[in-house]
């Protein structure tokens, strides 16, 4: 994700969602059976066809279908774009590593690919930040209700059942990502 100033002050910010659908065969049947579902982030690795945060296929072509906003800093959509894009992602961020970022600290440790480099990436992400609390106090001044309600997940053995549950509670990169 890039948001680079343009020369008028505002960024472009692409949103980029990965086209799986282009390498999963059609059936007849299509279901979805609980305790079965397959992430996307396990369906990608295994097709090595895109790059997911939590995937090894970092740097490799992703088909997607982006929307691209040209904003301004306080939160207001100049301009939108849709599409279709192939898109290659420069560096593998997690929660954590951008929540680093936010926070100030440096993203030194993380593989960027050739061309990039990670104190462009941290300003990037501390720009989508700032947009996107700009964007959630304009929201919340319009009245929308935000719950700070922590998430489960659980663990499941090998036949399907509960063996273990945590929760987090959202942090500025949830509500980023959100």
């Amino acid at each position: 994700m890039r948001c680079p100033s343009n020369d008028d002050g505002t960024y472009d910010i692409g949103v980029h969602i990965a086209v799986i659908s282009y390498f999963v065969k059609p059936t007849l049947l299509s279901t979805t059976m609980p305790r079965r579902a397959q992430p996307v982030s396990t369906l990608s690795n295994k097709l090595s066809l895109c790059s997911h945060p939590h995937s090894a296929n970092s740097g490799k072509d992703c088909l997607a279908f982006p929307v691209i906003f040209t904003m301004i800093e306080e939160g207001k959509a100049t301009n939108g774009w849709f599409g279709h894009t192939v898109v290659k992602q420069s560096a593998q961020l997690s929660f954590a590593n951008a929540q680093d970022a936010i926070d100030g600290k440096v993203l030194g440790g993380i593989p960027v690919h050739p061309g990039h480099d990670a104190s462009a990436i941290e300003h990037d992400v501390k720009i989508l930040h700032r947009i996107a609390k700009v964007l959630r106090d304009h929201r919340a001044k319009s009245g929308a209700l935000f719950t700070e309600t922590p998430k489960s997940a659980f663990t499941l053995d090998e036949s399907g059942r509960p063996v273990d549950c945590d929760q987090s509670v959202p942090n500025d990169t949830d509500s980023l990502v959100q």
